[in-house]
């Protein structure tokens, strides 16, 4: 089919998640709030929403064991095939995609919610579920132009929100370039895309990431390098453990950079928390016991309530 055909679909197909996200969550999302627990319903959402988790459960698990498995999981997530793969273009691909998901699972869910709520919280994720699935160019990017341009300036925002704990978090880890820092402005472009992760984890840790891969079907999946001239792509089993290491760290940072900011603007997360109305204004009568006041008028006081 051609290119604007595709596109069509991609929409509707959008608009389909949008259907979804009304006949379910919002009911559920309504129910809890007439049990007075909406904003625990979004904390559990949000929690939800934000899987970096099990990509860090494939860098850890990844130097000690191997097997089905470990890798059906992680070639789901990649939308890649780990057939016929050698051990270390299986931890390059693991680590670029857990690199990948810092913004995918992690920062667009919270630039959502800080910005729109549950609501753009979960709409931003499905966007990114269709962006992820288009790797390779084609039919793909065709069938995902809207959420494509749709999703492009929350990913700049995630992306800026990730580059301090990216960069500190360099500094706490071992072996790592702290020159490959000096690298971002050429990573610039990759700002709208959820390459930039990868891009600056690459130059920091001194490694190449990304590259092609094999595609659930067999096909070419084209991705640029991502990495220093002088890194390497042959990843060993310490280079892995040293990833999961600086991913577990910028998650930790984000999360609790994110938690201080709440914990000195609480309102934020209390937006579904009816206000308790205003006390009206007491009724003012003439007191008959009170002295006249000036003017022969008596003075006023409150009325006795109803009985």
């Amino acid at each position: 089919r051609g290119h604007t055909a595709l596109s069509i679909r991609g929409g509707i197909a959008l608009l389909i998640w949008c259907v979804l996200i009304v006949l379910i969550i919002l009911p559920i999302h309504y129910a809890f709030i007439l049990l007075g627990q909406g904003v625990v319903f979004q904390l559990v959402m949000l929690a939800l929403l934000m899987a970096p988790f099990s990509a860090l459960f494939w860098l850890r698990k990844l130097p000690k064991k191997r097997g089905e498995g470990l890798y059906r999981p992680l070639a789901l997530a990649a939308n890649a095939s780990l057939i016929g793969v050698d051990e270390e273009g299986v931890n390059r691909i693991a680590v670029s995609e857990a690199m990948h998901s810092l913004l995918t699972r992690l920062a667009l869910p919270l630039v959502g919610f800080l910005v729109g709520g549950l609501y753009l919280a979960v709409f931003l994720s499905g966007l990114a579920v269709m962006v992820r699935l288009s790797l390779g160019g084609g039919h793909g990017m065709a069938f995902t132009r809207l959420p494509r341009l749709l999703i492009a300036p929350f990913a700049v925002a995630g992306n800026v929100m990730l580059l301090p704990p990216m960069v500190l978090a360099g500094f706490l880890t071992p072996g790592t370039r702290f020159k490959g820092v000096f690298a971002l402005p050429q990573g610039v472009g990759l700002m709208v895309k959820d390459h930039f992760p990868a891009f600056l984890s690459a130059h920091i840790l001194g490694f190449v990431l990304g590259g092609p891969v094999a595609g659930r079907n067999g096909e070419r999946v084209s991705e640029g390098w991502l990495g220093p001239k002088s890194g390497t792509a042959k990843l060993q089993k310490q280079d892995v453990a040293r990833a999961a290491y600086y991913m577990a760290l910028c998650v930790i940072m984000l999360l609790g950079s994110l938690f201080l900011v709440l914990s000195w603007t609480p309102e934020a997360l209390t937006d579904y928390i009816p206000a308790a109305a205003p006390l009206p204004d007491p009724i003012l009568v003439p007191d008959p016991d009170a002295p006249p006041a000036e003017g022969g008028l008596p003075p006023l006081a409150p009325a006795a309530p109803a009985e």
